[in-house]
């Protein structure tokens, strides 16, 4: 589909875009691949791809700002980050990506705390995105990328 062609370019092109000089092309980028991702996830809100994709944006953005020091914005972008992956990965609990991300959204939360010196929330969030990789690790003790996660 054009729209998901076009919002895939944009994130492939805000990820380029990664030193400190260029994040305002990040930011740019990865804002016109949310506008795509909602117009898809517009079109059929039940599909939990164009759902991830969306949930994609708001981790991308939310590190753009945290870039920025917009610590407030990071903030809301990571929360409906992991609202989004939380719902993706209770509808779905044995798909180990949509679990891994998840992990990744507590991750992101735990990043913020840590800049806003909320230490006690912080970890909390580390530890719950800790437990989810134990468990996929240990579901796939073969798989490398489940191991270097956990790592």
């Amino acid at each position: 589909m054009l729209f998901r062609s076009y919002w895939w370019i944009r994130i492939e092109l805000g990820d380029r875009a990664t030193s400190y000089e260029t994040v305002a092309a990040a930011l740019a980028h990865y804002e016109a691949a949310e506008k795509s991702a909602r117009r898809l996830v517009g079109l059929d809100d039940s599909n939990s791809v164009w759902q991830r994709d969306l949930s994609v944006c708001f981790n991308k953005l939310g590190s753009v700002f945290l870039t920025l020091g917009r610590t407030d914005d990071a903030l809301a972008q990571f929360e409906t980050y992991s609202k989004m992956c939380r719902a993706l990965a209770e509808a779905d609990p044995h798909d180990a990506q949509k679990q891994r991300d998840l992990s990744i959204s507590y991750d992101r939360l735990g990043d913020v705390f840590l800049t806003l010196g909320r230490t006690d929330d912080a970890l909390a969030q580390f530890e719950d995105g800790l437990k989810i990789r134990r468990a996929l690790a240990a579901a796939d003790p073969r798989d490398a990328q489940k191991q270097r996660d956990l790592s």
